[in-house]
């Protein structure tokens, strides 16, 4: 074979396995969006609201996270209204919530709140705060303890905050007048 021959073989050689590589990165890149991970359902669980009194909350566990479930008085009702002027997001533009949840009170009906405990920016768990009648009426929130981020009874951010993203709500629904199903678009 003459030297001029080898080099068009080397050529179309290594052109033929850059074209090889480069259809391995573009299937791989592609394979990552659809490994199954995106089509799989969140855990689905129920609650049952029936023992839970205005003011009081509760915890889940759902799927490796918690949801909390907070039944809200007249009185935290009435201040959800009020926080708008202090809060970053307080139409929730920004925030991962169903169509439904797109109210003042982020929720099917406004007694009960049921968010994922979860601050999205640091992933750590948040902790409901009641209110206190010494703090100039506060009606409580939540409180990202990892950051000292805080948000108001439906979930929302406070205006300078380390965060500027509210609480997730997940899709539920009711199933009953007592019992809700969390995970399930109903």
């Amino acid at each position: 074979m003459e030297s001029h021959d080898k080099r068009v073989i080397y050529r179309v050689t290594l052109k033929l396995l850059s074209l090889i590589g480069i259809a391995i990165l573009i299937y791989i890149f592609l394979a990552s969006f659809f490994d199954g991970r995106t089509t799989k359902r969140s855990p689905v669980i129920s609650v049952n609201l029936a023992d839970l009194k205005p003011g009081e909350h509760i915890k889940r566990d759902w799927g490796g996270r918690k949801v909390i479930v907070l039944h809200r008085s007249a009185a935290m009702l009435a201040g959800i209204a009020s926080m708008d002027e202090s809060l970053y997001d307080p139409h929730s533009k920004y925030s991962n919530q169903p169509v439904y949840a797109r109210n003042a009170y982020r929720a099917i009906g406004p007694a009960y709140f049921i968010a994922v405990a979860m601050a999205r920016d640091t992933g750590c768990e948040v902790e409901f705060m009641p209110g206190r009648a010494g703090e100039g009426g506060s009606q409580g929130g939540f409180v990202d303890p990892c950051r000292g981020s805080r948000y108001d009874l439906a979930g929302r951010v406070f205006k300078n905050q380390q965060t500027k993203l509210n609480l997730t709500i997940p899709e539920y629904c009711y199933t009953s007048g007592t019992m809700v199903t969390i995970g399930a678009g109903c």
